[in-house]
C-alpha cells in the first residue's frame, strides 16, 4: 500500500511528464463546457469560501510584485483611466513594490507606490507617473496636487 506522499509523488512526476498534453486536453475541454466550467468553479468557491480565500491569500503573499501590479489595474479599470500596462510597465511597477517594500523595512514606517497626477484626475500607470513615497505623505496630499515627492520635499 502506497502512502499519501507517495501517491503525491508520483502524480506530480506524471503531470512533469505530461504537462503539455494534459494542457491541451485542459484548454479543449474548457472550450467544449465553458458554461459547465463556470457552473462547477462558481459551485466550488461558494462551497469552499474559506479555501478559497487562504489559497488566494497564499498566493498573493508569494507573488506580491504581481499581485500589486493587479490591484493597480484593477484601481485604474474601477476609474475608468487607462489601465493597460505594457510588459515593461509591469517590471517597472514590480520593482517599485521591491523599492516600496525596502524602503518601509530600512525606514521602519510605511512607503506607497504614489501616482503623481492620480488616477482620478487622468494620471496613468506609466512608470514616469510613478513614485515610491512615505505612506503619510502620499495619504495626506490625497489628490489634491500633482507634486513630485522627491520634487517637491526639497524644494
Amino acid at each position: 500500500m502506497q502512502t499519501k506522499e507517495e501517491i503525491s509523488a508520483q502524480k506530480k512526476e506524471y503531470y512533469l511528464a505530461n504537462k503539455e498534453r494534459i494542457a491541451k486536453t485542459q484548454g479543449k475541454y474548457y472550450k467544449l463546457n465553458k458554461k459547465k466550467v463556470a457552473i462547477t468553479t462558481k459551485l466550488y468557491r461558494e462551497l469552499n469560501k474559506e479555501k478559497v480565500t487562504a489559497a488566494r491569500k497564499s498566493w498573493r503573499n508569494s507573488n506580491k510584485e504581481k499581485s500589486c501590479a493587479n490591484d493597480a489595474k484593477r484601481r485604474a479599470l474601477k476609474i475608468n483611466a487607462e489601465a493597460k500596462m505594457s510588459d515593461a510597465e509591469k517590471k517597472n511597477y514590480a520593482n517599485l513594490v521591491v523599492i516600496r517594500d525596502k524602503a518601509t523595512a530600512l525606514f521602519g514606517y510605511e512607503w506607497h507606490i504614489d501616482h503623481t497626477i492620480p488616477l482620478s484626475l487622468g494620471g496613468t500607470n506609466a512608470i514616469d507617473n510613478l513614485e515610491v513615497v512615505p505612506a503619510s505623505w502620499n495619504v495626506r496630499k490625497n489628490n489634491t496636487n500633482s507634486n513630485s515627492y522627491w520634487g517637491w520635499h526639497y524644494k
